[in-house]
């Protein structure tokens, strides 16, 4: 199995994660469900939600794409980063992996 095969599966066992997180807690209706969305970069997947019906989206997370290192730490392939901003990740330590299904105590609101 390549690479992004792995990737794509761990991106959809991610997203079924949050999903379910959100339906745990009680906030799905018919016409309200989570919808969640990546968008490909060239370090990183932004991992963007919303909800059917409304047009609104957030920046939930990202997820690392390679080995990336900062001055303060090192990132590995499918690490999750909490998101900074809409454009940014917070670089400080990775809230769990999705190639390892570790996803600590993220749940559907944020990393």
């Amino acid at each position: 199995m390549s690479r992004m095969k792995d990737l794509a599966i761990a991106l959809d066992e991610y997203a079924d994660y949050l999903k379910a997180n959100y339906n745990q807690r009680g906030y799905s209706r018919p016409d309200r469900q989570l919808t969640v969305e990546f968008d490909m970069g060239s370090k990183f997947i932004k991992v963007i939600i919303g909800h059917t019906g409304d047009t609104s989206r957030s920046s939930h997370s990202f997820i690392v794409l390679g080995e990336y290192k900062t001055a303060k730490a090192t990132f590995k392939h499918g690490d999750i980063l909490k998101s900074a901003s809409w454009r940014a990740p917070a670089k400080n330590f990775a809230r769990g992996n999705i190639m390892e299904n570790e996803y600590g105590s993220i749940s559907w609101t944020g990393a």
